[in-house]
């Protein structure tokens, strides 16, 4: 059985996708709790290999008790001082304030982008796609977004039992779960491994929040 190892995940993305979450709350006065925040970019992720076959982020997915997480998001969003690859681009994108019990995420006043087109890592479709996300689960309150990926016909991926810790979603589980043939996920599953390859052979060099001009897909927007 196989699991994303982490080598597709790409910082810049998820700081991205973030932003385009967190900028559609912002333009409707609502509220990013970290809950309702995960729920949302695990959709959008989920949303992606349902489309086209393959991540948005490259972020590890896990199932947690109260529902399938992005681990490496999770671990920016809970541990922002950590020295680690990609908290540099969250941070310069999300900020995380606390309220009681309470944590949530806005974007930054001083991040590098103020609107959509600034993008550089997402290309349009992908834009959509997490827009498309927040218009279908944008007004729904954490609570119902745990039941809505508790129930099997919306997550059938998802597993976790009373006294389990976090759980790996497997690419076996995921891509059935989405539609996909066994033939096909079989396909699917023998391109993720050769790209996570590739990524581990050469590696991504750095990221970098500011300073660099739109990729050739944003050129158009």
């Amino acid at each position: 059985m196989t699991t994303i190892s982490g080598n597709l995940f790409d910082p810049a993305k998820a700081a991205e996708v973030a932003f385009v979450l967190l900028d559609k709350v912002r333009q409707s006065r609502g509220e990013a709790t970290k809950v309702r925040f995960m729920k949302w970019i695990y959709l959008a992720e989920r949303l992606s290999y349902e489309r086209y076959g393959e991540p948005l982020t490259g972020d590890m997915l896990f199932s947690m008790k109260h529902g399938p997480v992005l681990s490496k998001t999770l671990r920016m969003i809970e541990a922002p001082s950590a020295n680690s690859a990609g908290n540099d681009i969250w941070n310069a994108v999300v900020e995380v304030e606390k309220h009681g019990a309470r944590d949530y995420l806005k974007i930054r006043e001083d991040a590098p982008y103020t609107r959509t087109s600034d993008l550089r890592a997402l290309s349009d479709s992908e834009i959509d796609l997490v827009e498309e996300v927040f218009k279908r689960f944008g007004r729904m309150n954490a609570t119902e977004l745990e039941t809505f990926l508790h129930k099997r016909e919306n997550c059938a991926e998802w597993h976790w039992k009373e006294g389990d810790g976090s759980n790996p979603i497997e690419m076996e589980e995921l891509f059935p779960a989405i539609g996909y043939t066994a033939e096909q996920t079989v396909a699917l599953v023998e391109q993720m491994r050769a790209r996570e390859a590739l990524e581990e052979a050469f590696p991504r060099r750095s990221y970098v929040a500011e300073g660099a001009g739109p990729s050739s897909d944003r050129l158009a927007r």
